[in-house]
């Protein structure tokens, strides 16, 4: 499966998600991230093999022009032994076989500096796309999983908010318990007090009561759209995404 493919898949996988209440917020699935994560750092090597196949072309194709040259050298050794009857004859195919050995060796000169010169390229630019491709695919998945832990952080702070009012509540509750003991012993006023105070009670049970049922609330949508991305994930596989591409 080629990178493309794979950041598409990434790409399709923020956009179906379900947003998060309060924010420009999405919930996604940690494990399904990771999957992807995986198969980019599959995906990437490709490119070095074929690299490598380049590499073993070098060696075709240098044996494939010394094989030439052979045969070139070969053809003019071959004329050149014909020719030698006369002494002109002989001199000018002993020059015209150089000229052609020379320039069957600068030929393979050039083609040998060519192919490594290709070969580097193909190699360095490989490596350069791999690297900034698997650094692109780290920095997505990083941002992902940093707006996951905010959103995570945000929810435990709002439950420990809840807790810290229950813990109010229960704590007046007991203070008002304990004067409740001692109420034949005080006057009308200290009544009027205890009223005052049971109503004090009452407003902030009301309070904490209705931020924990905020909290739930929220955890309520939070597990819900949690929920809602796996099942999603789950229901979208591999096999059918490249049939539809």
């Amino acid at each position: 499966m080629d990178l493309l493919h794979l950041v598409d898949k990434l790409e399709e996988l923020v956009a179906d998600s379900k947003k998060v209440p309060l924010g420009n917020r999405i919930m996604l699935p940690y494990d399904r991230i990771l999957e992807i994560i995986d198969e980019l750092r599959i995906a990437i090597p490709n490119d070095v093999r074929e690299a490598e196949e380049l590499v073993l072309n070098k060696s075709s194709l240098l044996r494939s022009a010394e094989e030439e040259a052979k045969l070139v050298i070969s053809a003019a050794e071959s004329k050149a032994s014909t020719l030698m009857d006369e002494h002109e004859i002989v001199q000018s195919a002993r020059l015209k076989a150089d000229q052609i050995i020379q320039q069957g060796e600068n030929n393979l000169k050039e083609r040998i500096n060519q192919a490594n010169q290709e070969i580097t390229k193909r190699i360095e630019d490989s490596r350069v796309l791999a690297q900034q491709e698997m650094g692109a695919a780290d920095n997505y998945a990083k941002q992902l999983l940093e707006r996951q832990d905010r959103q995570l952080q945000a929810f435990t702070s709002s439950v420990h908010n809840g807790l810290e009012q229950l813990d109010r509540v229960q704590n007046v509750e007991q203070i008002v318990n304990e004067d409740t003991l001692d109420t034949n012993n005080i006057d009308l006023g200290d009544s009027q007090s205890m009223e005052l105070e049971e109503e004090i009670v009452i407003d902030t049970t009301s309070e904490s009561e209705n931020n924990l049922e905020l909290s739930n609330e929220n955890l309520e949508q939070i597990i819900d759209s949690n929920n809602t991305t796996e099942k999603i994930v789950d229901d979208f596989s591999l096999d059918d995404f490249d049939e539809r591409k």
